[in-house]
């Protein structure tokens, strides 16, 4: 069995660098766990290696793809006929752990894999890897030609040089968010060179190491377009302050992304050696001129304004650009006139077609089969379905069932109301995955790379699906033609059928909400203390023949 391996922090949370070179101090701390200096076990309990756990008591092994055996036990369970697993009482002694090889690996490459496998053990929220994909790219990095994962830019990762899918890799791409960068981030760690001082140093920033989660931990902000340098000193300023107080990813990923156009637009100007008391009126004309040549919409247009005036004024107060002369400015005559857009809301005979029984029960994953309808009554944001956990569904004191879920863009908790169909459904779902996954497990978990289920099924994944649905139901709109339709043209739909209705709610995107007090409904969620609940005014289910519920926002 391995030893547990140290965790090198101080106790303010900045890492402590030894004084050994960092190649010592990884061959000293890795050396008890290393066997034969080529291999370290794993076991199921492990997050990088591991998994759900061999039915057999006492195996230290995890299941083998989607079975309930490790590979050893699913092999003498087959040889003795498939006996039912409670009844069979011969499977033999237990294997002992499973090993990573690491032998094809240079030092100290191989050094820094041990090293990231232990210490994930120890770290909250580690990269989950089963032990045959942990394997396969641990002999992929073998054949890069590497020698440490310190060594190439995440940002020109090289290749294994040998097909995927089919296809040929570009020689150089990103580095995905994985075991490899949790281990580069634990590398840093020891060599004290991890911090959010560090990241912000840097021309690159690499949100996972900003504390940012979910998908957009895997993002980046590249700073190096911008070349005139006291123009990228003053937005990774107004970038960082906007980190600090709180501003999404996507927020300051379109802001770097139209302050960047606005520094191309002061090299077309002046050139890249830009001084800031050349930065004028023309720079602003020019950069005006660069959003309507690129085809932006006016309401894009108006985003992108709203963007660099924002980061003006900030560095104005700051006194991050300095020397830019008054008049390099942008003024409410600058932005083209608000387009007000059209209902997006499904047409009825479309929605009849989505939520005809015969067409429901042509969704076979059990995901889909419950987000999908999920979607269309209760109205919510895609991303925050996606993260629902198992416990999301509570219930008043008239057992009234609510769902309870993270606004994720209002950054606050919120109720909703949904039917006792809905809410059974919920709760089928949650003692599925709960059942093949674990109790950390989301309602709506990633297939591939997720013992626990803890990840929640991405994008990409949802929109194929929903695609895949509508093109084999053949949903067409009022002239016969074949509907594109995207999940948060629900969220729309359902809005406008309450407020076809007289209702107001928070699901119709743009109507009045209207506060009209607080309510007790006698629960506490999660152990917390008594909370309020303001009512956001009457919300109803889709279905006109349920009763009229409630949206509620906590307020603590």
């Amino acid at each position: 069995m391995t030893r547990p391996l140290r965790v090198i922090e101080s106790a303010a949370g900045a890492e402590l660098a030894s004084p050994l070179p960092l190649q010592d101090q990884l061959r000293e701390l890795v050396a008890p766990i290393l066997i034969d200096d080529r291999r370290v076990f794993v076991t199921a309990d492990d997050p990088v290696g591991g998994g759900p756990a061999c039915a057999v008591a006492g195996c230290p092994r995890s299941r083998k793809g989607h079975q309930t055996l490790c590979a050893v036990h699913r092999d003498r369970w087959l040889a003795a006929g498939k006996p039912d697993l409670d009844r069979w009482d011969d499977p033999g002694p237990c294997p002992g752990p499973e090993s990573v090889l690491l032998g094809r690996l240079p030092v100290p490459l191989r050094w820094e894999i041990a090293y990231g496998i232990v210490q994930a053990r120890h770290r909250p929220s580690p990269p989950s890897l089963r032990v045959i994909s942990l394997q396969n790219a641990i002999n992929g990095l073998a054949d890069t030609g590497i020698g440490s994962l310190l060594e190439p830019d995440e940002d020109r990762w090289p290749s294994p040089g040998r097909p995927s899918h089919g296809r040929m890799p570009k020689p150089v791409g990103i580095l995905k968010v994985g075991f490899f960068t949790f281990t580069i981030d634990e590398l840093d760690r020891l060599r004290g060179q991890f911090g959010h001082e560090h990241e912000y140093a840097r021309d690159v920033w690499r949100l996972r190491r900003l504390g940012v989660t979910g998908v957009p931990r895997g993002w980046r902000l590249d700073f190096r377009e911008i070349e005139q340098g006291w123009l990228r000193a003053a937005v990774k300023q107004f970038l960082r302050w906007r980190h600090d107080t709180g501003h999404s990813p996507s927020g300051m990923h379109r802001d770097l992304t139209v302050v960047t156009l606005l520094s191309g637009a002061l090299t077309e100007c002046v050139g890249a050696a830009a001084r800031p008391e050349q930065f004028d009126r023309a720079v602003i004309n020019r950069f005006l001129t660069v959003l309507t040549e690129r085809g932006h919409a006016p309401n894009a247009r108006r985003q992108r304004l709203a963007s660099v005036r924002r980061f003006l004024e900030i560095a104005r107060q700051h006194d991050w650009i300095a020397g830019v002369p008054a008049g390099a400015a942008l003024y409410s005559e600058d932005f083209p006139k608000e387009t007000k857009l059209s209902p997006r809301a499904l047409p009825a005979s479309v929605m009849a077609q989505l939520e005809s029984a015969q067409n429901l029960a042509k969704l076979t994953d059990p995901r889909w089969r419950l987000l999908f309808p999920l979607l269309m009554e209760t109205g919510l944001r895609i991303n925050d379905a996606l993260h629902l956990p198992q416990d999301c569904v509570i219930h008043d004191q008239q057992n009234a069932p609510y769902l309870r879920y993270l606004n994720r863009k209002m950054k606050r908790e919120a109720l909703v109301p949904i039917s006792p169909e809905m809410a059974a459904a919920i709760n089928e779902q949650a003692a599925r995955v709960r059942t093949q996954y674990s109790a950390k497990a989301v309602l709506f978990p990633r297939q591939t790379m997720n013992p626990d289920g803890s990840h929640p099924a991405s994008m990409s994944a949802h929109r194929a699906a929903l695609n895949t649905w509508i093109q084999q139901c053949r949903i067409v709109n009022e002239t016969g033609a074949p509907m594109r339709i995207t999940p948060h043209q629900f969220r729309h739909t359902l809005g406008t059928r309450l407020n076809v209705r007289g209702i107001a709610s928070a699901a119709s995107l743009g109507a009045r909400v209207q506060r009209c007090g607080s309510v007790d409904l006698g629960f506490r969620p999660g152990g917390a203390s008594r909370p309020t609940f303001y009512l956001t005014r009457l919300v109803s289910c889709v279905d006109a023949r349920r009763p009229i519920g409630w949206m509620h926002r906590v307020q603590r």
